[in-house]
C-alpha cells in the first residue's frame, strides 16, 4: 500500500508539472487594442479572454499548440512552451465583419461599431487584390476616396474634397505611418513614405476634419500600419510580377516573430515603361520594421524606409489629342525629358508604448526624414524650369491615456502634443537642352530660398461609456503654424521676399455620439471643425513678393451614420450622410502675365451620402468553396460653390476677367461613383476576385463649361496557392481595364485658363494584363 501511495503521489506531482498554467493577452494586430471575448483553446481546454484581453489556461501534457480566434479576425495557431509563461498574441482582421474590428480611429482604439465618424478600412488582403503596383485600386473602393495617378509613383489623393487647388501630390491630408506623422507641417506629403502594398499591413481613412487629435486639415487622415509577421512565423518570401507596358516587379521579404518580438524586412524593385511616351515610373524600396516587448507592460517599435527612383511626366492632352493618340506625350515634355529625374527619400522612426498600470498608458514617437529631388519641369517655352530641392525634417508625438470609472460610467481621458519641423532648400534654374530627347541641364539660377516650417499641436479628448449603450466623445486641439522664408537670390532687379509668416492660432473641436441599437447595430453622429493652411508652394508669388494676406480654409462638418451587422454578421453595412461648409476657400488667380497666384475667394457647401455594403455568403474552411463575399460601395456628392468668384486669363482679349461661379458644381468632384466586387477562396487553393468601378462625368473647370466623360473599369485576378511541407507557392494572373475604356485618372483642372483648347487630360492605360509567382519558405 505504501508503494502504491508513493506511485499515486508521484503521478499527481507529475500531472501538476504537466499542466503548467499559460497566461497571455490577445490584441488587435494593427491598433494594439485588447480583444475581449476571444476564444483560446489548448487541447481539450477552452477559455475566453477577459475585458482587458488577458487569459489563463492550463498547458496539458502533449499539447504543443494554442489556438486563438475572434469574430472578424484570422484564427492563429501559436506554439506553446513551458519556458514562455506569458504570450502576447496579435490577431489580424480578416475584413469579414467590420462592426467587430477594432480601429485606431480618433485615437480611441476601440471597436468600429462604438466609434463616431466615417472611417474606411483596408487590410493586407484588400490592398493586394491587384498587381501590387500601388494601392490606388484598393483605396478607390472606399466610398468618398479618390486616388489618381499621373504615372507609377506620382499620385494625388482626395477625401471628400475638390482638387481645384491641388494640381500635384497630396495636400490637405494628414498622413501617419505607425502612429508617426509623416506629412509635412503644411499638410502636404511628398515621398516621405512609399505607398507600396507589400509593406503596408492596414490603412484607416478618417474622412473630413479630424483636427481634434491630428492637427490641421479639412480633407481627412490616413493612418497606415506596417506589415507585420504573425506570431510563430519565420519565413523568407520572394515574388515576381510582369505585365503590360513594360511592368515588372521583384519583391523579397523576411518575417519572423514570437510573442516578444516582431521583425519584417522588405526589398522591392519595380520598373514600368509607362502607357504613354515619357511616362515611365521606376522605384527601389527598402523597408525594415521591428517591434520588441521587453515586458508585458512595454512595447518598442522602430522602422526605416528608403525609396528612390524616377518618373516621367508626359503632360496634359486636349480632348482631340486623347481621342486620336492617347499614348502621345506633349512635344516639349518628350523633347526635354520632363520628369522627376531622380528622387531619394528616407524616413526613420521609433515609438514606445508603456503601461504604467492597467489604467494609465503613454505612447511616444519620434521621427526624421530626408528627401532630395532633381526635377526638370514645364510644358512649353513659356513655362519651364529645373528644380533641385532638398528637404529634411523631424518631429515627435506623445499621448497619455487614463482610464477611470466615474461611478458606473467607464471613461478614458487622453492628452498629448505633436511637434513638426521641416527645412526646405529650393533652387530653380533655367533649362538648357541642346540635344533633344536627352537629359536637360540646369542653366542660370532663377530662384534660391530656404523655407522653415514649424507646427505645434496640443490635443485632449474625453470618452464616456454611458448607460443604455451610449458612447460619448469630445475633444479639441490647439494648433500653431509658421513659415520662415529666407530669400537667397541676389539680383539687382529682384525684390527680396524674406519674411516670417505666422497663421492665427486655431482650436479645432470635435464631438461624437454613438448609440448601440442592438449588440451588432449602432447609429452615430458627430460635429467637427477643421482648417487647412495654404502650403508653402502657395505663399510665394511669381513677382517676388510674399503672399502674406492669404488665410487658412475653415471647415465645419456635420455627420450622421448607421453601421452594423445582420444575419449573424454575414451582412455588414456602413452608411453615412454629411454636410460640410467651407469658407475662405483658396483659389488660383490668373495674373496678367499668364502666371498663377492664390488667394481666398469663396465658400462651398458640400453634401454627401456614402455607403459600404458586404455579404459573406460562405465562410467555412471545410467546404470546397470556403469563402465567398459580395460587396459594393457608393458615393453621392452634391458640392456647390456658395460664394465663389475667380479670376482667369482670357486669351482672346489678353486680359484678366472675373467670374461669379456661385451655385455651380465644385470642380473635380464626382457626383456619383460606385465600386463593387466579389472575393472567392477555395480549400483546393484557387482564389479570385473581381472589381468593378464606375465614375460619373465631372466638371473640369469652375465655370462648369467643360465636363469629362463617364467611364467604367473592370479588374480581375485569378490565382492558386499551395503549401508542400515548408514551401509555399502562389501563382496568379490578372487583367485591368477589361473594357478597354478610354479615361484620364488624373485631370488638370481649370486648364482652360492656360489656353484653348485646354489640355485637361492625362490618359490612363487601356486594357492590360499581368501574371506572377510568389514563393515562401517556412523555417
Amino acid at each position: 500500500m505504501k508503494f502504491l501511495a508513493l506511485c499515486v503521489g508521484m503521478l499527481y506531482i507529475g500531472m501538476l508539472h504537466a499542466q503548467t498554467a499559460i497566461r497571455g493577452k490577445i490584441t488587435d494586430q494593427q491598433t494594439g487594442e485588447a480583444l475581449s471575448g476571444a476564444t483560446v483553446k489548448a487541447g481539450t481546454l477552452v477559455t475566453m479572454t477577459s475585458a482587458d484581453g488577458t487569459f489563463t489556461i492550463e498547458l496539458q501534457q502533449g499539447v504543443a499548440y494554442l489556438t486563438a480566434s475572434f469574430t472578424g479576425y484570422e484564427t492563429m495557431r501559436v506554439p506553446l512552451s513551458s519556458q514562455q509563461p506569458y504570450l502576447l498574441i496579435s490577431l489580424a482582421s480578416n475584413n469579414v465583419n467590420l462592426s467587430t474590428v477594432s480601429v485606431t480611429g480618433y485615437q480611441t482604439n476601440r471597436k468600429l461599431l462604438e466609434t463616431a465618424g466615417s472611417i474606411g478600412i483596408l487590410n493586407a488582403a484588400s490592398l493586394q487584390r491587384g498587381d501590387n503596383m500601388d494601392i490606388m485600386a484598393a483605396l478607390n473602393t472606399i466610398p468618398g476616396v479618390k486616388m489618381e495617378a499621373y504615372t507609377a509613383g506620382n499620385y494625388r489623393i482626395s477625401i471628400r474634397g475638390s482638387l481645384i487647388n491641388n494640381p500635384w501630390g497630396i495636400r490637405n491630408l494628414r498622413v501617419y505611418w505607425n502612429d508617426i506623422p509623416l506629412s509635412s507641417p503644411d499638410g502636404t506629403a511628398q515621398k516621405s513614405i512609399d505607398f507600396d502594398p507589400a509593406i503596408i499591413g492596414s490603412v484607416e481613412i478618417l474622412k473630413g476634419p479630424s483636427g481634434s487629435m491630428f492637427g490641421a486639415g479639412n480633407g481627412g487622415v490616413l493612418l497606415i500600419k506596417n506589415s507585420k509577421a504573425a506570431i510563430g512565423q519565420n519565413t523568407l518570401e520572394a515574388g515576381y510580377t510582369a505585365g503590360s507596358y513594360g511592368f515588372n516587379r521583384l519583391e523579397t521579404a523576411y518575417k519572423v516573430a514570437d510573442s516578444s518580438f516582431n521583425i519584417s524586412a522588405n526589398i522591392i524593385r519595380q520598373r514600368y515603361d509607362g502607357y504613354r511616351e515619357n511616362n515611365w515610373g521606376n522605384k527601389d524600396v527598402v523597408n525594415i520594421f521591428s517591434e520588441y516587448s521587453p515586458g508585458k507592460n512595454r512595447k518598442i517599435s522602430f522602422f526605416v524606409t528608403h525609396a528612390g527612383g524616377s518618373l516621367g511626366i508626359a503632360g496634359g492632352l486636349t480632348q482631340g489629342q486623347m481621342d486620336l493618340m492617347p499614348r502621345q506625350a506633349v512635344i516639349y515634355n518628350k523633347e526635354n525629358k520632363i520628369s522627376v529625374k531622380k528622387y531619394d527619400a528616407t524616413s526613420v522612426g521609433a515609438s514606445q508604448t508603456y503601461e504604467f498600470n492597467d489604467r494609465f498608458f503613454n505612447t511616444t514617437s519620434i521621427y526624421g526624414n530626408f528627401q532630395t529631388y532633381d526635377h526638370p519641369f514645364g510644358s512649353g517655352i513659356y513655362y519651364n524650369g529645373y528644380l533641385k530641392e532638398s528637404l529634411s525634417g523631424y518631429g515627435a508625438r506623445t499621448k497619455f491615456r487614463y482610464a477611470a470609472d466615474l461611478g458606473n460610467i467607464k471613461s478614458r481621458f487622453s492628452v498629448g502634443a505633436e511637434y513638426q519641423y521641416q527645412h526646405q532648400l529650393g533652387n530653380t534654374f533655367a533649362v538648357i537642352n541642346d540635344v533633344p530627347r536627352t537629359w536637360p541641364e540646369p542653366g542660370a539660377l532663377r530662384q534660391n530660398d530656404i523655407v522653415v516650417s514649424k507646427s505645434n499641436s496640443l490635443f485632449a479628448q474625453a470618452e464616456l461609456d454611458l448607460p443604455l449603450g451610449i458612447f460619448f466623445t469630445a475633444g479639441a486641439s490647439f494648433n500653431r503654424l509658421s513659415y520662415d522664408i529666407l530669400d537667397l537670390f541676389k539680383d539687382s532687379m529682384h525684390v527680396n521676399y524674406s519674411g516670417l509668416l505666422k497663421f492665427p492660432d486655431r482650436i479645432s473641436p470635435r464631438v461624437g455620439l454613438v448609440k448601440k441599437i442592438t449588440q451588432t447595430v449602432a447609429v452615430h453622429a458627430s460635429m467637427s471643425y477643421g482648417y487647412s493652411p495654404p502650403p508653402v508652394s502657395q505663399i510665394n508669388n511669381y513677382d517676388g513678393t510674399l503672399n502674406i494676406d492669404i488665410k487658412p480654409e475653415d471647415g465645419r462638418n456635420y455627420e450622421l451614420g448607421l453601421r452594423g451587422g445582420l444575419f449573424k454578421n454575414r451582412f455588414n453595412f456602413d452608411i453615412s450622410g454629411y454636410q460640410m461648409h467651407l469658407k475662405n476657400a483658396i483659389v488660383p488667380v490668373a495674373r496678367p502675365n499668364g502666371t498663377t497666384a492664390y488667394r481666398n475667394a469663396g465658400a462651398t457647401n458640400q453634401k454627401g451620402i456614402e455607403a459600404l455594403l458586404s455579404y459573406v455568403a460562405i465562410s467555412n474552411s471545410e467546404k470546397h468553396l470556403s469563402f465567398l463575399k459580395i460587396w459594393a460601395s457608393y458615393s453621392y456628392n452634391d458640392y456647390r460653390f456658395t460664394d465663389y468668384k475667380t479670376q482667369s486669363f482670357d486669351w482672346a482679349s489678353s486680359s484678366v476677367i472675373t467670374l461669379d461661379n456661385s451655385g455651380k458644381q465644385v470642380t473635380g468632384v464626382v457626383p456619383h461613383s460606385l465600386s463593387a466586387g466579389v472575393d472567392m477562396d477555395t480549400n483546393w487553393g484557387f482564389f479570385s476576385n473581381l472589381v468593378y468601378y464606375y465614375y460619373e462625368k465631372i466638371p473640369l473647370n469652375d465655370a462648369n463649361t467643360y465636363f469629362s466623360n463617364p467611364y467604367s473599369l473592370l479588374n480581375g485576378k485569378l490565382g492558386y496557392r499551395r503549401a508542400i511541407g515548408p514551401l509555399g507557392c502562389e501563382i496568379f494572373a490578372g487583367i485591368n481595364n477589361a473594357f478597354n475604356a478610354q479615361y484620364s485618372s488624373l485631370i488638370l483642372y481649370n486648364a482652360d485658363a492656360n489656353g484653348i483648347p485646354p489640355q485637361f487630360f492625362n490618359p490612363s492605360p487601356g486594357i492590360n494584363y499581368y501574371s506572377g509567382l510568389k514563393l515562401k519558405y517556412n523555417f
